[in-house]
């Protein structure tokens, strides 16, 4: 199979994956816009880099499903496109993790981080690799890409999950109240 049909049986999967990416950053725009004042007023930093990292999320899935969308395009321009988006990705995800650590270091911070990233930088390493056997013209499988739209899929909407949760809660009474990483995972736990 060519390169050209190989990615061409790829075009409903990321139409798919493209409208779903649009419609949940479209979604996670919303929400945000009409909780904008949580977000803005509370204080709550955390709360709004989670808030841009998810948007982040959806938007690489829709700028990755658009590449597979492009006519007519080369292994090596293909390849080049993942490898500066994967990079790009990452260090969106690493600014957010310093962020996140320098505001408040420690254990439970770190595994805040861990849940929090793991699966968006997963994704990142393995389009990058991608990316870099395209280039190299080692192969032309494209499969891990099925495992990286996962992984990312996943994480922003999990992400949105603990930024609705955070939106959600109440605000304290008084001066801007700072809140700890770990309402994420408390907050969650409320609910079951």
């Amino acid at each position: 199979m060519s390169f050209a049909e190989q990615l061409g049986a790829w075009v409903p999967f990321a139409t798919m994956l493209g409208g779903a990416a649009a419609t949940l950053m479209g979604l996670l725009f919303v929400a945000v816009s009409i909780n904008s004042r949580a977000v803005t007023e509370m204080g709550d930093k955390d709360a709004r880099m989670l808030a841009i990292n998810t948007f982040a999320g959806f938007l690489f899935l829709l700028v990755y499903a658009l590449y597979l969308l492009v006519p007519n395009q080369s292994r090596n321009s293909l390849g080049w496109s993942f490898l500066i988006s994967a990079i790009i990705q990452c260090r969106v995800i690493l600014e957010d993790a310093v962020r996140i650590w320098r505001a408040q270091p420690g254990r439970s911070t770190f595994l805040h981080l861990v849940a929090r990233q793991a699966l968006p930088v997963a994704s990142a390493v393995l389009i990058a690799v991608v990316g870099i056997l395209l280039i190299g013209n080692w192969s032309t499988d494209l499969d891990l890409l099925l495992y990286a739209f996962f992984s990312l899929l996943i994480g922003s909407t999990v992400n949105a999950w603990f930024l609705l949760l955070r939106l959600s809660a109440p605000a304290a009474p008084g001066p801007a109240r700072t809140v700890d990483v770990r309402d994420d995972v408390l907050m969650n736990d409320r609910l079951r």
